[in-house]
């Protein structure tokens, strides 16, 4: 089975990955992305990206499973950026990081908590995790 690096675009610590294979798993994300307070947080890192690019020190972390390649980390930067491509923006590839070997979903979700440094979650968005 072909790993994570063997998928992306290139090779090093960030994997320069292509922003439409990345898929989200249902469910997983705890954000509700459609709440104005998320919108506006999207619309922020959208205007962000048109004007500098995506940075190589914000990474989506990743995560494979079987031939997918799952979204682990960065739900709202992705959205902003698979928004721009739908607009007409080329963004061929976006930095990537696989997520540190041995994590399961206990670890996921509680992350989810932990490590958002833009958009804080809500409390009701914690306490989906902590019910999880």
């Amino acid at each position: 089975m072909a790993t994570l690096k063997d998928l992306g675009e290139s090779r090093g610590t960030l994997i320069n990955f292509d922003p439409r294979k990345i898929a989200i798993e249902p469910g997983f994300n705890a954000r509700d992305l459609t709440t104005p307070e998320a919108r506006a947080h999207i619309e922020f890192l959208k205007a962000s990206i048109r004007g500098v690019g995506y940075l190589p020190s914000h990474p989506l972390e990743i995560r494979q499973k079987g031939d997918q390649v799952l979204l682990t980390s960065g739900h709202c930067r992705l959205t902003a950026v698979l928004e721009l491509i739908a607009e007409g923006v080329e963004i061929p590839t976006i930095p990537t990081v696989g997520e540190r070997r041995g994590t399961n979903d206990v670890d996921r979700f509680l992350a989810q908590n932990l490590d958002n440094s833009g958009l804080r979650l809500t409390p009701l968005e914690e306490a989906r995790n902590i019910k999880r």
